[in-house]
């Protein structure tokens, strides 16, 4: 186990470069807290992802490999708001400004 730990990064880049898709969640059965999305994201940018893609992962190809429709004007959407760009930064995503979930603020 620690094995795999110390090249968790050079594995998520192999398998980015021979195509295999990588997306952003959590598979650990409960054992995790939730709340570590921002922290997964920013493993990917160290593990060589762009922004962009990392941001992908985490979004809109994650819920095109679910299945689910892209959004639609009129459809119900959450959302997330940050104080800067989390595209010149991912460490922005761990610090929400605001979070609107099913059309009511929540606080962070």
């Amino acid at each position: 186990m620690l094995d795999l730990h110390e090249r968790r990064y050079r594995t998520i880049a192999a398998a980015r470069e021979a195509g295999i898709p990588v997306y952003v969640g959590t598979d650990a059965g409960g054992s995790l807290p939730h709340g570590l999305v921002a922290t997964e994201v920013a493993h990917l940018g160290h593990a060589g992802f762009t922004t962009g893609e990392a941001l992908d992962a985490a979004c809109w190809a994650a819920r095109a490999w679910l299945g689910w429709p892209g959004l639609e004007e009129g459809d119900e959407a959450d959302l997330v708001v940050y104080p800067e760009d989390p595209r010149d930064d991912l460490a922005v995503l761990a610090v929400p400004s605001l979070v609107v979930l099913r059309g009511v603020a929540r606080s962070t």
